[in-house]
């Protein structure tokens, strides 16, 4: 690439930090044969002192951990031949055989069809983990499997737990053995301890950011390890799975997610439903926007068959085949408090200023 090459793009995330938009942030900006820009802007950490970001510095994925982790483990437990797609909920959950659960696949949990509800607070229900699975397994479905695409982080802790008994082991060992090492992600993990970390918002018991510690209420209280969130990484281990997917799956000379993976969890499932969505992935299908979602992450100018997925704490991974392009973007929006929405229009503009300079 030329000298110069998304300066707009890089820029517009400087003028970002220095108004106040998000603290700070890291973001590449790579291809099939390599990263070809990475930049790092602001600080990690405002309060109760500054500390600047820096390029290697670790952020909490949040819902990103629906797609490195727990959606590309299932894809290798597929094709180990471990499980299906269509296998449904009740094989392995006994309780999810009552009424219209019984309907539900994997599938369904995967595309976030299976009418299971969006969010609730666990914590603030359940006494543990062994009962806030047992309280997923008991709460009516909302809609008929299939009936509607109904994002839920619920599903993927679901999902998660499924892992594990199919892995026989935790959901993190899994995804380290799995997954991370294999792909040379060493930095990546739930509950990395303390260190290099991005803070996210203050913790509403004590008030100090939350450093290593996962924001999501839902897996804190499942321990820091769970299929929705819970998962930390950098900019230099995210860029190496995207180009894996970019790659169709190759790394380093060999096929570490096989092509027909990579087809299978990359086809619009639901064009016919009210949201696009691939395996886990959402997928930029040919609707502008989504009245329902606001602002589409991938922006204005991402071209239909990219696919991608954010994390509420302001993280985000978009691979554009078509162009041969992968766009990473690692913030702490909800630093020191999850009341900036502003970002969520920033990130569109930036997607859009990487996309208009790939044309010059």
């Amino acid at each position: 690439m030329p000298d110069g090459k998304f300066d707009a793009a890089f820029g517009l995330l400087a003028e970002a930090v220095d108004e106040g938009v998000i603290p700070g942030a890291v973001a590449a900006v790579g291809c099939s044969k390599g990263i070809i820009r990475v930049g790092c802007y602001g600080n990690r950490c405002l309060i109760p002192e500054k500390l600047i970001a820096l390029p290697d510095t670790l952020y909490d994925l949040a819902s990103l951990t629906k797609v490195v982790a727990t959606t590309t483990l299932f894809l290798i437990f597929q094709e180990a031949g471990k499980l299906s797609a269509m296998d449904r909920v009740s094989y392995y959950i006994d309780r999810f055989s009552e009424g219209n659960k019984r309907y539900v696949t994997l599938l369904n949990l995967l595309t976030h069809t299976s009418g299971m509800r969006d969010h609730v607070r666990l914590d603030l229900i359940c006494r543990d983990s062994s009962e806030a699975i047992r309280y997923l397994t008991e709460i009516p479905l909302l809609y008929n499997p299939g009936e509607r695409v109904v994002y839920s982080c619920l599903g993927y802790i679901l999902l998660g737990h499924i892992l594990e008994k199919v892995g026989n082991d935790r959901l993190d060992a899994l995804c380290k053995r799995y997954v991370f090492d294999p792909l040379g992600m060493y930095k990546t993990s739930f509950n990395p301890g303390q260190g290099n970390i991005a803070a996210t918002e203050c913790d509403e018991k004590d008030g100090k950011p939350l450093i290593g510690v996962c924001h999501d209420e839902n897996a804190r209280f499942l321990g820091g390890v769970s299929g929705n969130a819970g998962l930390f990484s950098n900019i230099d281990d995210l860029t190496v799975f995207a180009q894996m997917l970019i790659n169709n799956g190759r790394h380093k000379g060999r096929q570490f997610l096989s092509r027909a993976s990579v087809r299978a969890m990359t086809r619009n499932y639901t064009a016919h439903l009210n949201e696009d969505r691939g395996l886990g992935w959402f997928i930029r299908g040919g609707r502008l926007g989504d009245m329902e979602q606001g602002y589409v992450s991938a922006g204005d100018l991402m071209p239909p068959g990219a696919y991608g997925h954010t994390g509420f704490t302001g993280t985000s991974m978009w691979i554009d085949p078509e162009d041969d392009l992968f766009i990473i973007l690692l913030s702490n929006r909800v630093h020191p408090g999850r009341d900036n929405n502003e970002f969520l229009r920033f990130r569109p503009l930036f997607h859009n200023a990487v996309l208009a300079d790939m044309e010059k």
